[in-house]
């Protein structure tokens, strides 16, 4: 088991639901589920990616205690409790989305690989400790601006998360999104036609898609990558003998497109 993607309709993960389950390397938890019970993925030592939905009302303790190979975390419920994440050894990257309004003391302490946080202007508080002991954080990208921020409730021991802070970054989209045309470069080997895709505005959460398709329209073959927020981004597709173009778009996960889809001809 690699990959955990939890029922839509589920409502509550029991206790120790996942507890010792070493395999697992990523987790998806729906926006139903609204409690999680004592140790539910306690001791998943080589979970790699998590992603919590927006609506957890209840966690249970210890829920992700010994999560050691944690390397990102998804997170966009309203609160993040005390020592939720704490002592997450290799946690580089951590994205806190936009329903995210209250950080607890130490939910984040003692994670000293964390390098790079994202915060959506909803934030309201940050306890103190919450990002205690983070000592490798370079950058934090905020989507607020500076007098936001003095209206943002900032206890003691969250220095390094401050002191590296980028007001205005546009990293989350509005509900009302301008989409816009792609700029796409293409190239060719052998084997592969390969995509350099810049868009105008790029937003956390979202997918490149390259699609290939015949002369009668019939798919031939498809591939997806994360959209890059500060470089382009290059996606890649093996080539078929009977492909005629390609589609590429760029959706946010929940399918909504931030560019229109851009028809590419493969015939030289």
């Amino acid at each position: 088991m690699s990959a955990v993607n939890i029922p839509s309709n589920t409502e509550s993960i029991d206790t120790s639901a996942f507890k010792n389950c070493l395999n697992i390397k990523d987790i998806n938890i729906p926006d139903s589920t609204v409690q999680i019970g004592n140790q539910a993925f306690y001791n998943c030592s080589n979970l790699e990616n998590l992603t919590v939905g927006n609506n957890i009302q209840d966690f249970g303790t210890d829920v992700f205690t010994g999560c050691q190979n944690l390397a990102l975390i998804n997170y966009n419920s309203s609160k993040i409790p005390d020592s939720l994440f704490s002592n997450c050894g290799n946690l580089q990257t951590l994205i806190l989305g936009n329903k995210v309004e209250n950080i607890l003391e130490n939910a984040f302490s003692d994670c000293y690989k964390l390098n790079k946080v994202f915060i959506s202007k909803s934030i309201v508080e940050i306890e103190n400790g919450a990002f205690k002991n983070c000592s490798s954080i370079a950058t934090t990208e905020y989507e607020g601006s500076e007098t936001d921020l003095e209206e943002v409730y900032i206890g003691t021991d969250n220095e390094n998360l401050i002191n590296a802070i980028n007001y205005n970054s546009p990293l989350f989209a509005p509900e009302d999104i301008t989409i816009t045309n792609p700029t796409i470069t293409k190239k060719e080997t052998e084997n592969q036609w390969n995509f350099t895709i810049d868009v105008e505005q790029p937003y956390i959460g979202c997918n490149v898609y390259v699609a290939i398709y015949d002369n009668s329209g019939i798919l031939l073959n498809a591939n997806k990558v994360p959209l890059e927020l500060y470089n382009n981004t290059v996606i890649s597709v093996d080539k078929n003998s009977n492909a005629q173009y390609a589609k590429i778009f760029v959706w946010i996960n929940d399918m909504q497109p931030i560019t229109n889809s851009e028809e590419i001809s493969l015939i030289n």
